[in-house]
């Protein structure tokens, strides 16, 4: 399902980025200083050039988060009262999290 997502993210975002590309004006602010006024202007390619990197970097990055977190064990979480969770017929109560953490990175 969080593959489903990040894919769903991903094509939504190329759209999105496409869209901005046909619409946007040819000098587009592209830095704002802290007053929030622009400081920095670029052309329209280096605006679509900079959202695209943005978007694939921050997709990298997720699917990254999500092999960690599908390859990671509980002994890596830091909970406030680990020694419940460790109890063989309390475990599956309080773990489901843990288990649609791993189910959402791909299985395993």
């Amino acid at each position: 399902m969080a593959r489903t997502a990040l894919v769903t993210a991903a094509v939504l975002y190329a759209l999105s980025a496409i869209s901005s590309a046909l619409v946007l004006p040819d000098r587009v602010p592209l830095h704002f200083g802290a007053d929030g006024a622009a400081d920095r202007y670029g052309s329209r390619a280096e605006a679509g050039i900079g959202f695209a990197a943005l978007g694939l970097g921050m997709l990298v990055l997720w699917l990254v988060v999500l092999q960690c977190l599908r390859r990671s064990s509980l002994d890596l979480f830091n909970v406030p009262h680990p020694a419940p969770a460790l109890v063989p017929g309390q475990r599956s109560a309080r773990c489901r999290w843990h288990r649609a953490l791993r189910r959402a990175g791909g299985g395993g």
